[in-house]
């Protein structure tokens, strides 16, 4: 009766911990929805001025760059977009940020020649073929997204026919995203699993984020971080996903394949190939792009006769130079001249995208498929609490494989099902990743070791909880600044210089450390947290001139992974910024590029004691002993009060969660 007492009394106190983990998640969930739910009312907000004044000028009979200086004045004027984010005009189009998410003006694209209706949907077609499967890309399918299908007179069946020859060729299926279907994350899951993706669609390329954007008609599934990353684009009645986009929201990695961007400045020089280069460290084998706007009648040309070559064997090299001796080096009916870029391991960006380019890239779209050679994990050196993406080689490089990863140390590092491994705590692990040729059916394993060090300092974070110690740094600057009180009267808060390290560490000198440093004393993520300064035992608040100062206010500040907002109005849209000369910091409606950094320290690089026997010394190993155990394994409690004697279950050397949890099943007599 006893021993079944304690089992119960396990399993109700197992299943109320677990039952505290769906309510934190709910939390969790409510907490960013109202983050996204606030972040589109603000773009509402900005998109509703501006557009009213676009639909003014343009009922006047405004011209195109009248309409747009209209729409630009407009925006200058407007508090609701980020002081001084706003770019200079560049045809008839800019560029801004309002709270830090990127978006901007483009009377090109909003302005298209539109057919009633808009065509959304998501087809997929059998190709029947007796061609074998292609030898370079791991898959044979074929994704065709044509987000202005149906909405856009300009559009044909062009790529519609085109997409379904190399299905055939290849003995594939096609799948075409219509539409307001042609979502961000629609594309992201179905861009796994491809040979070819074709994008045939608008483009634009944003100097001042050094990238290039596939342009959408629906913003469904962006959110606030996609835009904030720059990874996405709002233009009011389009919106544009790049490269990085796919790279982070993918399904898993790409089948080494072709893409070919249909678009406008895919690979213009000012965008310096961050979507080609995005795109091939997720997995494709070979990009292609414009280095201008191209015409439709000069892209129309240029696809048919490289997919001829391609259905018929060449190389991407091969039909490039066909294609070009065919039709010309450039667009000719563009001014300026749209120039075929490729990028791939063999092409580099050029460093003058409006110039002839000599192709080497070997991918070719039919042959025999070749089964996985090897594989390879290489090691790794991290600090406890920081993450880092497994590095795993497989070779040739367009095989079709899945993953399975695991961390044979569980206690000291953990990995995701993507590869993602997080240090728990200081010591070595081996992480394993067990690939499966699908081609072959056969599983090769690759293992490396974690080495995980001991680290006291400041990491990044996105999150703050009650008695964190953080530093505030105004993240991106030539030389950091932290939120540091210098004068004597408090007038405002000046910056003080530190460094913000590629292992996502902060230096600061020893004599500032106390002064930057700010303890969060009260507060929760809901209502805002108060934040003490570490130096003067003072509250960071504002001044009647609302600048920065230490005091004795306890204002609750929000944050939510990016900047801090005082909420001091209604909207509570005043966020801590750093003033136009970056001398000091205020507090304005512009969110502020902010980095917090929270000081941690590795509990300690004592090996974990191993187990065999009891813990509490009265002869027997019980299941309230292996509990025990198990909690402190999983570092859920410390050492103290625990007698372990030598040993372990599994002859690893150490106890982990695994041992301790075979100990409890066999007190509780589950196993022998």
């Amino acid at each position: 009766m006893t021993k079944t007492r304690k089992i119960l009394a396990i399993v109700i106190a197992a299943l109320m911990i677990l039952a505290v983990i769906p309510a934190a998640a709910l939390a969790e969930d409510a907490a960013y929805e109202a983050r996204e739910r606030k972040a589109m009312k603000r773009w509402d907000d900005v998109w509703a001025v501006l557009d009213a004044v676009e639909a003014e000028m343009m009922e006047l009979g405004a011209s195109r760059s009248e309409v747009t200086f209209a729409v630009y004045k407009a925006a200058l004027n407007l508090d609701l977009i980020d002081e001084g984010s706003i770019t200079d005009l560049t045809g008839n189009e800019f560029s801004f940020t309002t709270d830090g998410m990127l978006g901007g003006y483009n009377y090109r694209i909003r302005n298209h020649e539109k057919v009633g209706g808009d065509m959304a949907g998501v087809d997929t077609e059998s190709a029947v073929s007796e061609a074998v499967r292609g030898n370079c890309p791991s898959a044979k399918d074929v994704l065709l997204v044509g987000p202005y299908y149906g909405s856009d007179s300009s559009f044909t069946d062009q790529y519609k026919n085109e997409a379904k020859s190399i299905a055939q060729a290849t003995g594939g299926t096609v799948t075409t995203l219509s539409g307001a279907q042609a979502t961000g994350p629609n594309i992201a899951k179905n861009y796994t699993g491809k040979g070819v993706v074709i994008y045939d669609s608008h483009g634009n390329c944003i100097a001042s984020q050094n990238t290039s954007y596939l342009d959408l008609t629906t913003g469904t599934g962006l959110t606030s971080d996609d835009y904030s990353k720059g990874w996405a684009y709002n233009g009011g009645s389009f919106y544009g996903i790049d490269g990085r986009y796919i790279q982070n929201h993918a399904d898993g990695r790409l089948s080494n394949c072709f893409v070919w961007m249909a678009i406008c400045q895919g690979m213009m020089k000012e965008g310096q190939g961050t979507t080609g280069t995005a795109l091939l460290e997720a997995g494709a084998a070979c990009v292609y792009g414009y280095s201008q706007s191209v015409s439709f009648t000069g892209d129309y040309k240029y696809e048919a006769t490289f997919w001829t070559e391609m259905k018929n064997g060449a190389t991407v090299a091969e039909a490039i130079a066909k294609m070009k001796s065919t039709n010309g080096v450039s667009d000719p009916y563009t001014n300026p001249s749209a120039w075929p870029i490729v990028m791939s391991p063999t092409d580099a960006f050029p460093a003058n995208p409006d110039g002839r380019q000599t192709v080497t890239c070997d991918w070719t779209l039919l042959g025999d498929p070749e089964p996985i050679e090897s594989v390879s994990l290489a090691p790794i050196t991290m600090y406890e609490g920081t993450t880092e993406r497994a590095k795993l080689t497989v070779e040739p490089g367009y095989a079709d494989y899945s993953v399975t990863w695991s961390s044979l140390n569980p206690s000291v590092v953990s990995i995701s099902d993507t590869g993602v491994v997080t240090a728990l705590r200081p010591g070595t692990a081996t992480i394993e990743a067990i690939v499966h040729d699908n081609l072959a059916n056969a599983e090769f394993t690759a293992t490396a070791l974690v080495t995980v060090e001991a680290f006291e300092g400041y990491l990044a974070t996105d999150t703050i909880a009650l008695g964190d110690k953080i530093a505030i740094v105004a993240s991106g600057m030539a030389v950091g600044n932290t939120v540091y009180n210098d004068r004597e009267d408090g007038h405002y808060v000046t910056s003080v210089p530190v460094t913000e390290n590629e292992d996502n560490t902060l230096t600061v000198a020893e004599e500032n450390m106390d002064a930057v440093v700010y303890t969060v004393t009260a507060g929760s993520e809901s209502e805002g947290w108060v934040l003490k300064n570490e130096a003067t035992g003072k509250y960071l608040c504002l001044t009647s001139d609302e600048y920065l100062t230490v005091g004795n206010t306890e204002l609750k500040w929000l944050f939510d992974g990016s900047s801090l907002n005082n909420q001091i109005d209604s909207e509570g849209y005043y966020y801590i910024a750093l003033s136009s000369n970056t001398e000091y910091f205020t507090t304005s409606r512009v969110a502020g590029a902010l980095r917090i950094y929270k000081y941690f320290k590795s509990a300690g690089t004592d090996p974990q004691p191993t187990l065999k026997g009891d813990i509490d010394g009265n002869g027997k190993v019980e299941a309230a002993d292996a509990l025990l155990a198990l909690r402190y394994s999983m570092n859920i409690i410390g050492a103290e009060g625990l007698d372990l004697t030598a040993g372990d279950m599994d002859d690893n050397g150490t106890v982990d969660a695994v041992d301790a949890l075979l100990i409890l099943r066999k007190s509780m007599g589950i196993i022998e």
